[in-house]
């Protein structure tokens, strides 16, 4: 049997693409950037009580080919890489913040 849920953490994603180069004769976009930003909230599952909020976002990059399942599968990379670039941000932040609050 678990334990009673003590934080919740909201976390919203804001998800852009743009062309970061185009292919001189072909006048088509040769690779895309995908950038994340996250906000978030933690809080107190209880009394909704915020305890920290903060920002992280990540970009990355892909190459453009002319196969369209490949051109799904690299944005899907590329997607999944500036996640856990921000996943792994927003982690060390709570660790801190839970450890100041241990020691304070």
């Amino acid at each position: 049997r678990g334990e009673a849920s003590r934080y919740r953490l909201r976390v919203i994603l804001d998800r852009q693409r743009s062309a970061v180069g185009v292919e001189r004769l072909a006048d088509v976009p040769a690779s895309y950037s995908v950038t994340l930003n996250a906000s978030f909230v933690l809080s107190e599952f209880e009394t909704d009580r915020t305890l920290m909020t903060g920002r992280a976002f990540a970009t990355a990059s892909y190459d453009f080919s002319s196969q369209r399942f490949a051109n799904l599968r690299a944005e899907r990379d590329a997607d999944d890489r500036a996640a856990k670039v921000i996943a792994g941000d927003i982690q060390t932040r709570l660790a801190g913040y839970f450890t100041a609050q241990r020691q304070g």
